[in-house]
C-alpha cells in the first residue's frame, strides 16, 4: 500500500527523451524520496484532503485525536524510513514507498464491520448504546495513497531537472 514510481515515464517529452539515456534512476529516486515522504506526511498533517471526521462514538472511545493518529504507526511507516511497517525500496528503475501494516488497506479504502454480540457488549461497557436494529459499522475511506496532480507536477519537474543534470554530466 503506497506509491510506486517506475522510470518516471509519465512526464513531458523532454523528460521521456532524457529518460531513455538514463540507465540507473537510483540517484534520482534517492533525491525524490524525501519529497514522497513529505507528500504522505502532508496528508496526515492536513487530515486529508477529504477525510471524513471522526464519529461521535470514535471520539468517545479514543478521545479527540487527529484522524488516523491514534498510535502514529501508520504515518511513521510512510514518512520515516526504518519504522515498523515501512517499505521503502529503490532499484535502478523503481522507487517503492509503501507500508506493510496490515490495517493500512482497510484505513485507506474503508470497510464495513458486522456488529457481533461481543462488540455490542464492548460498546455498552463504554457507555455507547448501539441500536439493536443496527447490523454493521461503516468506517469511511481515508485515502492516504495516491498523489494529487500538483504533487505529480512537482515530482515530475524535480525529476526532469535531476535527469537533465545527470544526462549533462555524462
Amino acid at each position: 500500500m503506497g506509491i510506486k514510481f517506475t522510470g518516471l515515464n509519465r512526464g513531458t517529452s523532454a523528460l521521456n527523451n532524457a529518460e531513455k539515456r538514463v540507465k540507473d534512476f537510483r540517484p534520482i529516486f534517492r533525491q525524490l524520496q524525501p519529497d514522497v515522504a513529505k507528500i504522505f506526511d502532508e496528508k496526515f498533517k492536513n487530515q486529508g484532503p477529504g477525510w471524513q471526521r471522526h464519529s461521535g462514538a470514535t471520539t468517545l472511545i479514543h478521545g479527540s485525536h487527529k484522524i488516523l493518529h491514534l498510535t502514529g504507526r501508520l504515518r511513521r511507516s510512510l514518512t520515516k524510513k526504518g519504522s515498523t511497517g515501512s517499505r521503502w525500496r529503490i532499484t535502478r528503475t523503481r522507487l517503492t514507498h509503501a507500508t506493510t501494516l496490515k490495517y493500512a488497506k482497510a484505513m485507506d479504502e474503508g470497510f464495513v464491520q458486522s456488529i457481533t454480540p461481543a462488540m455490542r457488549g464492548w460498546f455498552r461497557g463504554r457507555g455507547i448504546n448501539i441500536s439493536p436494529n443496527r447490523q454493521s459499522i461503516r468506517v469511511p475511506a481515508r485515502q492516504f495513497t495516491g498523489i494529487l496532480p500538483r504533487q505529480v507536477r512537482m515530482l515530475q519537474e524535480k525529476a526532469q531537472k535531476l535527469i537533465q543534470k545527470q544526462v549533462n554530466s555524462a
